[in-house]
């Protein structure tokens, strides 16, 4: 095994999808306007998929969406928990019982 394949690269993974890793690379490595026409081809199959599906690619557009953004919700709140996740908090004083003076 050689040191190329020993290590993983996701850009390399990416690259390596039949059609859509070609245009991928074309817009990494291409001319400045490549992006732009990346960026046109994926909303054409997007609308693609809208007409040729129907309704489900939508669905699943949407359900997609939605677990994106609760996910970044629960790491955008939780930032606070794993900051703090060791640390020990101090302990709060005894209360005294009803009936003690």
């Amino acid at each position: 095994m050689s040191a190329s394949t020993s290590s993983y690269n996701p850009k390399s993974m990416v690259f390596r999808v039949p059609v859509f890793g070609q245009l991928f690379r074309d817009a990494v490595f291409g001319h400045e306007d490549a992006k732009y026409y990346f960026a046109a081809n994926m909303v054409f199959v997007l609308f693609w998929s809208f007409i040729t599906f129907g309704y489900p690619a939508v669905i699943i557009y949407a359900l997609t969406g939605t677990f994106c953004a609760l996910t970044f919700l629960v790491v955008l709140t939780s930032q606070d928990i794993i900051e703090n996740w060791g640390k020990k908090t101090p302990e709060a004083p005894a209360k005294k019982k009803a009936g003690a003076v």
